[in-house]
This record gives C-alpha cells, sequence and structure tokens, in this order.
C-alpha cells in the first residue's frame, strides 16, 4: 500500500507516524495542490494519466481525513466530572400566605447551585477562626449561583443585572453553620430572577433566606477556615455528604409582577441539607461510535490499496 510523499513513494502508517498530530490533518486534507500535479506530470506520463493519479491522490488523502477527524468527533458525554456544587435544603412548611400553593406540613426542598469559580477570583471577606463569606452584590462580581429553585418554584433562574441587583451570599463557619441568600436590591417588576411561584405565576421569588443552619453529621465539626478566600464550589466539594439541621426558619418571599407592593411570603422548618457535587459533562470515545470510524478507516485504506494496484 503506497501513499505519495514527497519523493512519491512510502507507506501511509510510516509517513503519518512520521508527522506531528497538530499537521496530520493538513499532510492528509490539504496536500501542496500545485506541487502535487506538477509532479504527476513531469512523470511522463499522459495527460490523461497525471490528472487521474493527481485527482485519486487527493481522494485518498481527503478519505484518511475523514476518518482521522471522524474519529477526533466520534465523542460522547457519559463521562462526568465535578464542577459546581448543589446545596439542597429539606424540610415543612411552617406558615405560607393563601395564593402561595403550599399548605403547612408540607414536605419542601429548595436548593442553591454554587458556581465554580474558576478561573475567577472569589469575591467576599475573611473572619480567621470564625467563617468565609463569599457575595455578588455587583454585576462585576463572578456569580455565585448558577441555579436557584424548588418545590412550588417555576422558571428558569437569571443572575440579575443592574449595579444595585444582584444580592447573592454565602456563609460557612467553623461552628458549623451554613447560610445561603438569594435576594435583589431592586424591586422592580423588571428586575427579577427568573423564577416564580407554580400555583401563582404573578409572583416571582424575591429572596429567600437560609439562616443560622446548624449541620450535625458523624465525623463533622465545623468548616476550616484558612487565611486565603477559596473557590466556593470546590470548598463545599470537600463536605459533600448528607447533614441533620436545626435552624432558622427559611425565609422565602415574593413579589407581584404587576404591583411591586403586593407580596407573599412562607416559612419553612428546615430538617436536613444535602451537599452534592454537581456532575458535569466530558467528553469520551463512545464504543458504539467506534465501529463507523473502522469503517471509514477501512474504506480509505481500501482505496489506497485500489490506486496502488492501478499505479503498479
Amino acid at each position: 500500500m503506497v501513499l505519495d510523499t514527497k519523493d512519491g513513494s512510502g507507506s501511509a502508517a510510516t509517513e503519518a507516524a512520521k508527522l506531528p498530530l497538530s499537521r496530520l490533518g493538513a499532510y492528509l486534507a490539504l496536500p501542496d495542490v500545485g506541487n502535487l500535479f506538477c509532479r504527476f506530470c513531469s512523470e511522463g506520463t499522459s495527460m490523461t494519466s497525471s490528472l487521474y493519479r493527481f485527482a485519486s491522490s487527493l481522494i485518498c488523502r481527503w478519505a484518511l481525513a475523514v476518518a482521522v477527524l471522524s474519529a477526533s468527533l466520534l465523542l460522547t458525554t457519559s463521562a462526568a466530572r465535578a464542577e459546581n456544587v448543589k446545596i439542597t435544603v429539606s424540610g415543612t412548611v411552617a406558615t405560607a400566605d393563601p395564593g402561595m400553593g403550599f399548605t403547612v406540613g408540607q414536605p419542601v426542598s429548595l436548593f442553591w447551585e454554587v458556581n465554580d469559580y474558576a478561573p475567577a477570583t472569589p469575591v467576599g471577606t475573611i473572619t480567621l477562626g470564625s467563617h468565609y463569606f463569599w457575595e455578588e452584590e455587583n454585576d462585576t462580581d463572578p456569580a455565585l449561583y448558577t441555579s436557584v429553585g424548588g418545590t412550588g418554584i417555576s422558571g428558569t433562574y437569571r443572575r440579575l443585572s443592574g449595579a444595585r441587583a444582584p444580592y447573592e451570599d454565602l456563609v460557612a463557619y467553623t461552628t458549623g453553620i451554613l447560610e445561603q441568600f438569594t435576594d435583589g436590591d431592586d424591586f422592580s417588576a423588571a428586575v427579577n430572577h427568573g423564577i416564580f411561584l407554580t400555583a401563582n405565576p404573578d409572583y416571582f421569588v424575591q429572596w429567600i433566606y437560609a439562616r443560622n443552619l446548624m449541620l450535625s453529621a458523624p465525623g463533622f465539626s465545623g468548616f476550616a477556615i484558612g487565611a486565603t478566600l477559596p473557590n466556593p464550589a470546590e470548598y463545599l466539594a470537600g463536605y459533600a455528604g448528607s447533614y441533620s439541621v436545626t435552624g432558622d426558619l427559611i425565609e422565602f418571599g415574593t413579589t407581584n409582577i404587576n404591583d411591586t407592593n403586593l407580596r407573599l411570603k412562607a416559612f419553612f422548618t428546615p430538617t436536613s441539607v444535602l451537599i452534592a457535587p454537581v456532575l458535569a459533562p466530558v467528553p469520551e470515545i463512545d464504543p458504539a461510535g467506534m465501529g463507523s470510524v473502522l469503517a471509514l478507516v477501512t474504506g480509505a485504506l481500501g482505496l489506497l490499496e485500489r490506486r496502488r494496484l492501478k499505479v503498479a
């Protein structure tokens, strides 16, 4: 099996192996067309034969290129890696205003998906011996949460815009207390998180305060605090697990999109907290696609072999 190279000889495998990966695609798919054509014409064969060999050489190279590129594109997302971290607080309804769609004693859960800041630098403060405080209080700050939602909430969470709009906080204490705030300084209907009451879509979620959640689990004695404010997602991933919890009632407030003076509130009793990495897809080779790749490679090699026999 012969593949045309600079001197018109050499095996495909040998010549391909000599090339770095960054040049392999260019060698296979984009040969020096002018030089290639001139070389065939200078071999003393007829113009028809030269054109035939020129065309067949391009076809063979492009067939190999398709096989090589297809192998790199036939990827799937069946594997996953940890990226963000989700904090889920479960509990029951303590009180709720009529129209919110909640009943007292109803099981509920709320979640905050903490953003993986990398490569951005987290914004916040450190109180050594006490707590980490992450915040998003300006629209120039990196997003603290990528998603917020839960029972009785519909819509898609979005980051607030405007200099005074964002007001997202996350606090971890050495005592084992965890706090999450979702709020906005701007109470206009035009500025909202994009999430609203399922039972009453005219009311958008204005704030959710989860304060003084005292976490308890075997082997857990509190959050370690260092001298540098860490990436919150990476930090909390180190505390992944289930916790029983006591603490203040979770305050859940909504505002009417047509009249911002109308508000509905509910309070939830927290009972447990789950901290879990959110698995983000990463590519890996799909075994089901290998048959297609092998078929392309086999077809390309067959073209090369038939071309060798015709030239010979």
